[in-house]
């Protein structure tokens, strides 16, 4: 009770942000406006940066987070991130929120199913649900359900894990476990990343893209969210990851790059920031957004 009652007092600034699990998902995907910014990436962009709080840095400058589970940043969701961008907009940019995961490939299936459950709806229903909050409750869940919490826990064998979340209007999931695990994670993400490791062609085609990308006059941000040493030793045997071959790699090909170091932070299962880290790395983006995008 205690640790559910410091999320909520962790969350409170947030408070007229939050929505409904169901309305967010809608919100994400299909966003009713434009924004000078979009963030792309998995569940460590999603649960670890509020656009809230980074606009608080940016005076001026709109920004959504368009995070997925388990994304890949292929190009196809790379330019359905482009699309919610504002034409009109006079400092139009890209975040990508890069792990390991983000650049291997399925054993099978899609590059990202998460996104296509959501993308993939009937546009004439997504409207309706949209202004509808009895068809929101009703209809969608029998169109996707999230599976985001329960892949997580069967991921990492925890059935009695209970997630905490707040869910914000602009894409963004503040959420804590009960237990907290710093370690749960990591059994899954060496099996995972074991059979499918970082691969070469996924890292030229991103590159590819973001020199196409800022040939349009597009400013392209990467990043490696914080996560625990633990986590970044393992991505780093087990899925063939580095850090410096990917900035060299992406600055290349025209992307700004920004350094998140893992320094007073914490996670609550070893692979997702807690609400008070998330708030933290998120001011800290701000900060360093904010003379990228003067120049």
């Amino acid at each position: 009770m205690a640790l559910v009652a410091a999320f909520n007092l962790g969350t409170q600034s947030e408070a007229d942000q939050s929505i409904d699990k169901h309305s967010f998902w809608l919100n994400k995907t299909y966003p009713s406006e434009a924004f000078d910014g979009v963030m792309v990436g998995d569940s460590r962009l999603y649960r670890g940066f509020s656009p809230t709080r980074i606009e608080a840095k940016l005076p001026g400058v709109t920004l959504h987070n368009f995070g997925y589970s388990s994304a890949r940043l292929t190009p196809d969701l790379l330019n359905a991130a482009l699309a919610h961008l504002d034409p009109e907009s006079a400092t139009p940019f890209v975040v990508l929120a890069l792990t390991a995961h983000s650049l291997t490939a399925p054993k099978q299936g899609s590059d990202n199913p998460h996104y296509d459950g959501f993308a993939q709806r009937n546009r004439a229903t997504v409207w309706l649900s949209q202004r509808g909050a009895w068809i929101s409750r009703k209809a969608w869940p029998a169109w996707i359900k999230d599976p985001t919490d329960g892949l997580l826990m069967a991921r990492q064998g925890a059935g009695s894990v209970a997630y905490h979340e707040s869910f914000d209007a602009r894409g963004f999931v503040a959420s804590v476990t009960t237990p907290k695990d710093p370690e749960r994670a990591l059994k899954s993400y060496r099996k995972l990343l074991t059979a499918s490791p970082v691969q070469e062609a996924r890292l030229v085609a991103l590159a590819s893209w973001v020199r196409e990308t800022t040939s349009k006059g597009i400013r392209v941000i990467a990043l490696v969210p914080p996560r625990t040493p633990a986590m970044r030793e393992l991505e780093r045997q087990a899925g063939g990851w580095s850090k410096e071959v990917v900035k060299a790699r992406l600055k290349t090909a025209g992307a700004q790059w920004i350094d998140m170091p893992w320094t007073n932070l914490s996670s609550y299962d070893g692979s997702h920031l807690d609400p008070p880290s998330a708030e933290r790395v998120s001011d800290q983006l701000g900060q360093a957004l904010r003379p990228l995008l003067a120049r």
